[in-house]
């Protein structure tokens, strides 16, 4: 074991550690809390943690018992300190200042139909020291693997190893098939066709993976022209502003779609319009 994998190791222990003390802690509360993307790649996949990809945080969502009694009993304990709380997501940190994120659903409302109920359903227990913890069915794992790859601008804004993730999925048996029927039923085919062809550009291997979604002609060419928005998401606010619009306008559905415009832009306009304003007020002072 190298440096490397031994801090990939000790990552994992001590985020295991927290999220199970966490947990502890709202299960009389009735709250259920899964626990996904990194630490569930570190512990329920990958043969040994130092065999995963790195990550920063422990991510949990409560799929069962309600999200804001967590966050208040959290508040109350004195062993969490809460660094950050909206209506989707809060950030606590333990004693040890290992940083936990935990969501009110695995998706922003409206970027797919991902519910709480399927993720449960199909979920089983995490093993120790997570426990009373659960860990998602692992196609569920690598549908939500590519979702918050787009979500984060094709891995522009995030860690952008979506590759390896499915990489370590597949190797635990996730097939194209059951992935392409999983997406469908979460309403994220494509935000899928979108992520894979992406992957598909930079590596052939993930190309059956994309075909297996089976995109008409017009979805090749707007996966294409997303993933190009994305590429182009650079070091100015309007350029991140206009990547960040093309994200919301994926969606199985028109209506989804739609409303995932409307929403993510109507929270976002505020901050979109104060940044291209600071991208305008750059250039005419570099002008003079």
């Amino acid at each position: 074991m190298n440096q490397e994998h031994a801090l990939l190791w000790l990552r994992a222990e001590l985020c295991a550690a927290a999220v199970g003390s966490l947990a502890a802690e709202l299960a009389p509360e009735g709250i259920t809390l899964l626990a996904f993307k990194g630490l569930h790649l570190a512990l329920g996949v990958a043969k040994e943690p130092w065999q995963s990809r790195p990550f920063a945080d422990a991510d949990t969502i409560v799929v069962a018992g309600s999200f804001r009694r967590a966050v208040r009993k959290l508040a109350s304990t004195g062993r969490f300190r809460v660094r950050r709380d909206d209506w989707s997501c809060c950030m606590v940190v333990d004693e040890r200042d290992v940083p936990i994120d935990l969501h009110r659903r695995a998706l922003p409302a409206f970027f797919g139909a991902v519910s709480n109920e399927a993720l449960l359903r199909r979920a089983s227990p995490a093993p120790a020291p997570l426990t009373g913890v659960l860990f998602p069915d692992l196609v569920d794992a690598a549908a939500l693997a590519i979702a918050h790859f787009v979500k984060d601008k094709n891995g522009r804004f995030g860690h952008g190893l979506l590759a390896t993730d499915l990489a370590l999925l597949s190797s635990a048996g996730v097939t194209p098939k059951a992935l392409a029927s999983r997406l469908a039923e979460h309403k994220l085919r494509r935000v899928g066709l979108v992520a894979l062809r992406s992957l598909a550009e930079a590596d052939p291997r993930w190309g059956d993976w994309y075909e297996v979604l089976h995109p008409s002609n017009y979805e090749h060419r707007y996966a294409a022209a997303v993933g190009a928005v994305f590429r182009g998401a650079g070091p100015k606010h309007r350029q991140r502003a206009l990547a960040f619009l093309a994200a919301h306008t994926i969606g199985d559905d028109l209506s989804d779609a739609a409303a995932n415009f409307v929403l993510g832009t109507a929270v976002r306009l505020p901050y979109i319009a104060m940044e291209v304003m600071d991208d305008e007020t750059r250039w005419v002072g570099s002008a003079r």
